[in-house]
């Protein structure tokens, strides 16, 4: 049942105000199982949500789901979910594979029976964790790793970075790195792994990779390792500031790292569970999965002097003017550089979006847009760099 709490702290020493709000969703409200193992955002702004009993898709109005019996969904419990530059939407199953949905048809594969997470690389060829090792698809062909490069051959996690190199975490193996030619082991043994279990691999803008190691966190900068130890952590994702948001174990679900502090946030409708994944939106909503109690959606809205809302992770603001905007509006770019722009409304539907700016300001057209406050989502071509804004459109 969709349940939602809002809560109101007051920090008198940072003059910060933060505004808390949870909402669960379940099987009551269309969610197709209650046990949620995968939570992904398409470019519309859709969740994409694996359970035990198939795959649901959440629009921010009504669900809609697949499984066995209605789709071609290879088998029904979903564990991972990747979306690929076309859309392609591809389900990581536990006993049957991999299945591609391209929103019309659904196509099965089956490098091995069980695949765990699902990354892609900058050519768009596509890396599976399986229980048979790391396999490769390029869209024709496909290319196995196994217990001969790997410490185990059951991967739970992958990363990679921008140059390419694939960072594997396996259960009780450590972490593989491979260069494209060579395959480096790191493990409790001979690095700063806190644990050899190893369930979640993020790598932020700056390169350093993360790992969720055994209920904790390691982070490797090519040099030096650093760990936290935090009890029962399951899973990250970084929002556009570089902070981590955790999810967890316990009521105390949430985790944020702003690189200095660690804050935790009780889930205020008194469940304690697992929760099992976390990502997201690009209004900065983090999104998660439980074992047992479905869906849960959190926001954290700071105002006052510590605003976060309309700031990018560089500190720079987003200009726009006039705003409110009556048929168009001209958006300041940061800095000159390529950047593609995405415009979203409050429950995250991708209105319109600009594949590549240049220059000094961007036109952006109001006119289609109904009255309302909108999300504006920049990010560099080049860099990487993301930074946020509203404007307010009237008719």
């Amino acid at each position: 049942m969709k349940t939602k709490l809002t809560i109101l702290l007051v920090v008198v020493f940072s003059l910060t105000t933060t505004a808390q709000t949870w909402t669960n969703y379940t099987t009551t409200d269309g969610l197709i199982d209650n046990s949620v193992y995968a939570i992904t955002i398409d470019n519309q702004g859709n969740k994409w949500v694996g359970t035990n009993n198939g795959v649901s898709k959440f629009d921010g109005t009504g669900w809609t789901s697949y499984t066995t019996s209605n789709s071609g969904l290879a088998t029904d419990r979903v564990n991972a979910i990747a979306i690929d530059d076309q859309g392609n939407k591809w389900f990581g199953t536990w006993g049957g594979g991999v299945s591609k949905f391209d929103g019309i048809n659904w196509t099965s594969y089956l490098p091995y029976s069980i695949v765990t997470s699902i990354c892609l690389d900058s050519h768009g060829n596509l890396w599976f964790g399986t229980n048979g090792g790391i396999s490769e698809f390029d869209g024709t062909n496909w290319k196995t790793f196994n217990t001969n490069y790997l410490a185990t051959s059951f991967v739970q996690s992958i990363g990679i970075e921008a140059s390419g190199i694939i960072w594997v975490g396996t259960e009780f193996g450590g972490v593989s790195k491979f260069d494209g030619t060579n395959w480096t082991a790191f493990t409790k043994a001979n690095s700063g792994l806190l644990n050899d279990n190893i369930t979640c691999i993020v790598i932020d803008k700056q390169g350093n990779k993360w790992f969720v190691t055994g209920g904790s966190l390691s982070k490797y900068d090519d040099v030096t390792w650093t760990s936290y130890n935090i009890f029962g952590l399951n899973a990250i994702t970084i929002d556009d500031s570089g902070n981590i948001w955790g999810a967890g174990t316990g009521t105390e679900c949430v985790s944020k790292y702003d690189l200095s502090n660690w804050s935790t946030f009780n889930n205020p409708v008194g469940i304690s569970d697992q929760f099992l994944s976390i990502c997201i939106d690009n209004q900065g909503i983090k999104w998660l999965g439980s074992y047992s109690y479905g869906v849960f959606k959190f926001e954290d809205i700071t105002t006052g002097i510590n605003k976060q809302f309309s700031e990018s992770n560089k500190g720079d603001r987003l200009t726009t003017y006039p705003n409110p905007a009556v048929g168009e509006t001209n958006l300041l770019l940061p800095s000159p550089d390529r950047y593609s722009l995405i415009i979203s409304d409050l429950n995250g539907r991708k209105i319109q979006q600009l594949t590549e700016i240049t220059g000094e300001k961007a036109l952006i057209k109001t006119e289609a847009m109904a009255s309302g406050v909108y999300i504006l989502s920049l990010r560099s071509l080049t860099k990487g760099d993301s930074y946020r804004g509203k404007i307010v459109v009237l008719k």
